[in-house]
């Protein structure tokens, strides 16, 4: 048996870069299916850490979980709020969450412990991978202008425009982490597709993708500039944003801030005022709990007690609210979610959850800043601002093909970029 078990090692370590070199492909055409594939390449891995005997020289479990502190105690606070959430299915969220965070750990620990000679080859063919789906992307996103009547010619077959999107949201993450796992002579070819990545993103439209784009950028010209600061700046910025979310959303409402000041574009194709809306209802909702929100996922088809009022201080400012207003069994419940990365924090787990989530972050900031070296640290960093654009006003925080998407991601930058063990 013990003579087995290299084997199996070997073998389920292949699986697992094999499954992997679909994320080009995949990116290019349906970014849903880096669930299933993380799900499975997460099993191989398991398997494959199982059966690697750990070194003499591995640190205890002890030592390898030190830095983690606070995201642990965080988890810890999301099971807790499971348990005073409105959502039915709030528990099997937690768990889509924590399995995808144990894949995650397996498929990167089982890269990091495989042999180097192979790595190497295997990381120019993930290279190889990204770089054709990224130009696949970028062909396919402007279908707008060269095909406008796609959609109806192919009878809508699977969510066109919502794949595009989804798509060209993560475009700039792939491209920033090229970036830094690119020779430096070669970087050059990264600038350029992200030139062309910002005019694919004017043709098509896609709002999330130029969020994703000009942040990942500011992210990146931020870390060249004040290589230093970067991580204390970017950390600030988040916690601003997140413990003045309500009131922020509240003052926007009240004062007609997107009617007064938004540019017309965004009125017309981002429906800016119907938003600002849905903002001010979940952050009316979140001072109602501010210590412990309303548990995980509850702002899921969230219905709030004075809905008819809500509906009608909407009404009266002709947003058009309905696109976020859904009948249920006679009751009439938001849409889905928040649309708002910070108002979905704030909301289910309060002020508390926040501030301990922040705490995290900061860890989490910390051992992104000690894992990579000085020329692949601005491209990360930009990578991460573009992933953090684009959720924060598009995906709920709990979709799974979104997590996985996050997480794919994760594993990329570890296998490529990185400057140790992460």
């Amino acid at each position: 048996m013990s003579n087995s078990l290299p084997r199996i090692a070997s073998f389920s370590t292949l699986i697992v870069f094999s499954l992997l070199l679909l994320i080009g492909p995949l990116h290019a055409f349906a970014v849903k299916g880096f669930a299933p594939i993380l799900a499975l390449a997460g099993v191989f891995g398991l398997i494959a850490v199982i059966s690697n005997r750990p070194s003499p020289a591995a640190s205890p479990f002890g030592q390898q979980i030190k830095g983690y502190g606070y995201a642990l105690v965080f988890m810890a606070y999301a099971f807790f709020a499971v348990f005073w959430s409105s959502y039915e299915g709030a528990m099997g969220s937690y768990l889509t969450a924590t399995i995808i965070v144990v894949f995650t750990i397996a498929v990167v620990k089982t890269i990091n412990q495989s042999d180097s000679n192979k790595r190497r080859i295997w990381q120019r063919l993930l290279i190889a991978s990204m770089v054709i789906g990224c130009i696949f992307a970028m062909i396919i996103g402007p279908y707008n202008v060269y095909w406008p009547r796609i959609a109806a010619d192919l009878n809508y077959p699977f969510e066109l425009i919502r794949q595009v999107n989804r798509s060209l949201t993560i475009l700039p993450i792939i491209l920033m982490l090229l970036g830094a796992a690119m020779p430096r002579h070669y970087r050059w070819l990264v600038v350029i597709g992200l030139a062309c990545g910002f005019v694919t993103t004017y043709y098509s439209n896609s709002q999330s993708s130029l969020l994703a784009l000009c942040i990942g950028s500011a992210g990146m010209i931020l870390a060249y500039i004040a290589a230093p600061l970067a991580r204390l700046i970017i950390w600030s910025c988040l916690a601003l944003a997140l413990l003045s979310a309500p009131v922020l959303h509240i003052a926007s409402f009240e004062n007609k801030w997107v009617e007064n000041y938004a540019p017309k574009i965004f009125i017309q194709k981002g429906s800016a005022e119907a938003r600002e809306w849905l903002f001010y209802v979940y952050a009316k909702e979140s001072l109602k709990k501010p210590l412990i929100g309303h548990g995980l996922r509850s702002s899921r088809s969230f219905e709030p007690a004075s809905m008819k009022d809500y509906i009608a201080e909407g009404e009266a400012r002709g947003g058009r609210v309905s696109n976020f207003v859904r009948p249920n069994k006679n009751k009439r419940n938001i849409n889905l979610h928040p649309h708002n990365l910070f108002l979905q924090i704030i909301f289910e787990f309060g002020y508390l959850g926040a501030i301990l989530l922040l705490l995290a972050m900061w860890q989490m900031l910390k051992r992104l800043d000690d894992s990579f070296d000085q020329q692949h640290k601005p491209w990360v960093w930009g990578a991460f601002g573009a992933g953090l654009g684009g959720i924060m006003f598009s995906h709920s925080v709990w979709q799974s093909w979104s997590l996985s998407i996050w997480a794919t991601c994760i594993i990329i930058a570890s296998a490529l970029c990185r400057k140790g063990k992460i």
